[in-house]
């Protein structure tokens, strides 16, 4: 299985490599489609981020960036985002790009070799999960490419 990119890569369009994600997916390589569909979703939302003059080379800066897009200041810390969850239980609703990288950070987490524990990751999606999720995945990349 491959291992998720965390770095912008140059061998394709966001486009291309949702598709070559799709057709992994379809052949039942889960985990090689889905570092693909993740990697479609981060170089789409690393465009927005060049092109704005933002740092975009880990994952921890796609979150960044996607409170930045949602209108939203990020959260200095863990604590902060669980502290600010406590004092506003219920408060608003997901942002747009909040929502659907939701959706992105799955395929992520299936398409790792192991967890951070060390441990193989846990999967939580069934065959056709993978499938039903790649309409909202094409939807954000249609998005950050609107972006400018």
């Amino acid at each position: 299985m491959t291992t998720t990119l965390l770095k912008p890569s140059t061998a394709a369009s966001p486009y291309a490599l949702l598709d070559d994600g799709e057709k992994q997916i379809a052949a039942g390589r889960y985990g090689e489609g889905s570092a693909m569909v993740y990697q479609a979703a981060f170089d789409a939302l690393c465009g927005v981020a060049v092109r704005r003059g933002w740092p975009c080379a880990t994952h921890a800066d796609a979150h960044r960036i996607i409170y930045r897009l949602d209108g939203r200041k990020p959260p200095s810390g863990l604590a902060d985002a669980v502290m600010k969850g406590r004092e506003q239980p219920g408060a608003g609703t997901l942002s747009t790009y909040s929502l659907l990288f939701g959706i992105v950070v799955s395929y992520r987490f299936h398409s790792a070799e192991m967890a951070p524990t060390g441990k193989p990751p846990v999967t939580f999606w069934q065959p056709d999960d993978y499938t039903a999720h790649l309409p909202l995945v094409k939807k954000f990349i249609d998005l950050l490419a609107a972006e400018r």
